[in-house]
C-alpha cells in the first residue's frame, strides 16, 4: 500500500455533512482504483502515522 502511494498514488477522502470521512479510495498514479484499500486500513495507517494530512488535505 505505501509502495502504491509512494510511486505516485493518491487517496480521495469523501466526507459526509457533519464533516467526518464516508469513503476512502486510493487511486494508482494512472488513475485506477485499488481494490484492497477500505475506511479500515485508511483508520489503521493514520493511527500508525504512516499516512497524514496536511492543510485540511490528504
Amino acid at each position: 500500500m505505501l509502495h502504491l502511494l509512494a510511486q505516485g498514488g493518491r487517496i480521495e477522502i469523501e466526507k459526509n455533512e457533519s464533516r467526518k470521512i464516508a469513503s476512502v479510495l486510493c487511486l494508482t498514479r494512472d488513475g485506477w482504483r485499488y481494490p484492497g484499500f477500505d475506511l479500515e486500513l485508511f483508520r489503521k495507517l493514520r493511527r500508525k502515522k504512516a499516512v497524514s494530512s496536511t492543510n485540511g488535505g490528504p
